[in-house]
């Protein structure tokens, strides 16, 4: 009986024409985003090889992940060259996006995009009428006085539904894949396939939440008409409202200066101690010890925002949890390797290298002015980017919020199956 409910919740799902039009917005959205940032990460590889560091370049810069063509996240700013220089100053090249300024006008729909938008207004769109068209029809009086019991009606209808939805979402990756094969084919690799699949379990379990809430309003009215204004009303504020108010909120509790701000007091460091040196106005010293000096203030800076991101970061995950789209976002990001915490990895390692910078920049300078360093074949030591492990991702941020999905999926489902109990179907 419960396979039979299934089968049914899936065809007519599948021949209405809700489906086709979905389906049809999906895999154009899909096309038009793949083919979009393919380009754009086209653009910002080709950046990458001119600015890379050559023999003796004491210079930072982060390769484009492939799996931001799906999900951009942040990656087009981790993308900067950072320069070390000898006096110690770390200096940020300009952001790859100004080399397009079409993308400055336009933002880039990626499948991240595509999906917490478009997915769970279609996840939305196919559960908000499920059990007040039933009574509407007078089916579901009929299915329940011929002994079907309820739990497995909604059960039925959610599996159903997710099936539904999982199709053109699943249409929609295939398209982008074929795409990117043919187009970047150096991209793919073991762990871009390990990450696409992290993301696609992350699409079915963020559809499945949003299921569950679009089976919840069905519960509670006995029109159509009506659950369809309140499942938008619900849906604007879980997609759109929540997850802005959250980063707003968060910002301000964690308080703290801005990047522009943290920038002006870096510079100022730097200025002033170049200055000072320049016009003797320190005690005369080693350049070495002036340098690592220097460096030591910039440093400390760098990791007091770094700090100081931490915490924004936290507080605004905690905030946007209260929404499926805020967990949805900050895992895909993290399975991408494209997130706020791969951001600030990066941070992290050009602070580790830059004491080795300095070093091999000065060891440079002193062969320039010709003195002898007894390393005839010195060569400076190149920067080498350390992306975060995949399973680093999982644990510290994926499992816990696709556990967070599963759990809002959890809790509304329950909130439904209680609030039919009580359903009258007359």
């Amino acid at each position: 009986m419960f396979f039979s409910l299934l089968r049914k919740e899936i065809s007519q799902q599948v021949i209405s024409a809700k489906f086709a039009v979905m389906t049809l917005l999906v895999v154009i959205l899909a096309l038009l985003s793949v083919v979009v940032m393919v380009r754009d990460y086209q653009l910002r590889t080709d950046n990458y090889n001119i600015l890379a560091p050559q023999e003796d370049d004491t210079v930072a810069i982060k390769r484009p992940a492939p799996m931001s063509v799906l999900v951009k996240g942040l990656d087009e700013r981790m993308g900067r060259s950072i320069t070390v220089w000898t006096i110690g100053v770390l200096e940020v090249g300009t952001s790859q996006s100004d080399a397009n300024r079409l993308f400055a006008l336009f933002r880039e729909i990626d499948m991240e995009f595509v999906a917490q938008v478009i997915m769970s207004l279609a996840a939305i769109i196919f559960s908000f009428d499920m059990i007040s068209r039933e009574k509407r029809r007078g089916t579901l009086k009929l299915m329940l006085a011929n002994g079907v019991g309820r739990a497995k009606v909604l059960l039925a209808k959610l599996l159903g539904a997710l099936v539904v939805v999982a199709i053109p979402a699943l249409v929609a990756l295939l398209i982008g894949l074929l795409y990117m094969q043919f187009t970047v084919p150096e991209a793919f690799s073991g762990d871009f396939y390990s990450r696409m699949l992290v993301f696609a379990g992350l699409i079915l379990l963020y559809v499945l939440a949003f299921i569950s809430i679009g089976l919840f309003i069905s519960s509670l009215t006995h029109r159509p008409a009506v659950s369809l204004v309140f499942a938008m009303l619900v849906w604007a504020l879980l997609v759109f409202v929540v997850p802005n108010a959250a980063f707003l909120v968060g910002r301000n509790i964690a308080g703290g200066e801005t990047l522009e701000q943290q920038e002006v007091k870096v510079r100022h460091i730097w200025t002033s101690d170049v200055f000072k040196a320049l016009n003797n106005l320190v005690p005369r010293r080693d350049f070495r010890e002036r340098a690592m000096d220097t460096a030591g203030k910039l440093g400390s800076e760098y990791r007091h925002y770094i700090n100081l991101a931490e915490r924004r970061i936290g507080w605004v995950r905690l905030l946007s949890f209260f929404s499926p789209a805020g967990p949805f976002s900050f895992a895909s990001w993290a399975a991408a390797g494209t997130g706020p915490e791969d951001s600030l990895e990066f941070k992290r390692d050009v602070l580790r290298y830059q004491s080795i910078a300095i070093e091999d920049a000065i060891k440079l300078l002193q062969i320039a002015r010709g003195q002898d360093i007894g390393e005839p074949d010195f060569k400076a030591r190149l920067f080498v980017e350390q992306r975060r492990p995949l399973t680093d991702a999982l644990i510290e941020e994926v499992f816990p919020a696709a556990g967070a999905l599963l759990f809002m999926a959890l809790v509304f489902f329950i909130a439904t199956f209680t609030a039919f109990i009580r359903y009258d179907v007359r």
